[in-house]
Parts: C-alpha cells; structure tokens; sequence
C-alpha cells in the first residue's frame, strides 16, 4: 500500500451520516468553542485534519489487522481513521521499536505511511499462523508483573493515596470543577495493574519556557512490562 493513512481518512462508503455526533464522545471534554469542530485534533501537531474520504477499503484493512494482532482489540471497523485507529497505530510503532528493536519505524506518530506499512506487511509474512501473530500486549497472561513494573504500580498508589489526604491547589479545583473534563479527580485515578499506565516526568523544571529542551521522560506500563522513552 502506497498512500498514507492518518486521522481524517474515510473509506469509501464508510463516511458517518452525523460527524458531530461521531466526535461527540471524544470532543465533549473540549471548550464549547472546539466541541463543535467537525475534524480531529492530530495529538502530533495539534492541526486539525478534516473527514476525507479515500478509495477502496485501506482503513478497514488496516483496522482488521490491528485488530488480530493485538493492538485494538474491542474497537469497531468502520472504515473511519478516528482517534481509537491512531493510537493503534502508534501502539504498533512504538511496539515494533521497543520490543522488536526496529529503530527504523522512526518515531512513533499515529501515522500509517509507506514505512509502517512495510513493517506491518513483514509482520503478516513472517507470524501468519503463528502464536506471535499476536503480539506479547495483547495476549492475556496470569503471570505477575517484573519486579520494576510492580514497583511503579506500588509507587502510583502511594500518590494517590498522598494526593487525597493531602491535595494542592491545583488538585483541588480539579476535584471542584463542575464540567465533565478529560482530568480525573483523585477519588477516580485507576492504579490496577491491569490498565494501561503511562506516566509523565518532566525534567529540569526550573528551567524557563524559552531554554528547557522536550527531554521528558515517559514511563508506559503494559502487561506487567516496562518501556521507557
């Protein structure tokens, strides 16, 4: 496959009938100005990318194949290149660097170019028919967590216990705030060692607007496994 895929791309036929009411349940959280956009905020950039219809079925092939290999187990395929089908791909990218060690995906982004194609056309020669088709996050496993994975585990729920006893200001107006929002309040934060955890650390804090480089630190916790990047 030659073109690229990224948010927006509509399969043939597959165009909602209502896009508001399709980005409804991922805009709400937005101000009033925003929630009414009829286009996805590319979380890479922060452009806005309109609904755009392309020839054929690309995306639902390309929605099926994240699908069995693991990577978007319980999402639909509508043929709409929407949030849930970018944060697979990128899933996939940062699965292929990370645990596959190649560095050549690039720098995982949600878009589904000539270069994530080739890996994922290498990945159906090489695993059709195999355990490994699905890949190691999206297989289910009794076993426990690496010791460091459970330590993070550990240290997530010490601040949440800390931040509730004794929440800043900032945390406060979060638990306060009336609206519905995308930030949780503290009673709401999920630390199961069964969820998805990525956490934040910024570095050099001190430093001003102007002079600190985007060197932070990103902890994913997945399966009992942890990745850093």
């Amino acid at each position: 496959m030659s073109s690229t895929l990224r948010l927006g791309k509509v399969d043939q036929g597959s165009m909602p009938a209502d896009k508001r009411k399709f980005l409804s349940v991922y805009h709400a959280s937005m101000v009033p100005g925003l929630q009414n956009k009829l286009s996805f905020r590319d979380e890479g950039d922060g452009q806005w990318q309109p609904f755009q219809e392309v020839a054929g079925q690309p995306v639902k092939e390309l929605q099926q194949f994240l699908k069995d290999a693991g990577f978007m187990p319980r999402a639909s395929l509508d043929g709409i290149y929407g949030y849930v089908t970018a944060a697979a791909v990128r899933l996939f990218q940062e699965y292929i660097r990370t645990v596959e060690g190649g560095d050549s995906i690039g720098t995982p982004d949600g878009v589904a170019g000539s270069n994530t194609f080739s890996f994922i056309e290498k990945w159906k020669t090489e695993k059709q028919g195999t355990p490994d088709f699905v890949c190691q996050w999206g297989r289910s496993s009794s076993q426990a967590g690496s010791e460091e994975f459970n330590k993070w585990i550990a240290l997530l729920r010490k601040a949440k216990d800390f931040y509730i006893k004794t929440p800043n200001h900032i945390l406060e107006l979060v638990n306060n705030y009336p609206r519905q929002s995308d930030t949780l309040k503290i009673s709401d934060w999920d630390t199961s060692p069964e969820t998805i955890h990525l956490i934040g650390i910024r570095r050099n804090q001190d430093a001003s607007a102007q002079r600190r480089e985007n060197d932070d630190l990103f902890v994913l916790l997945i399966k009992g496994m942890v990745f850093k990047f």
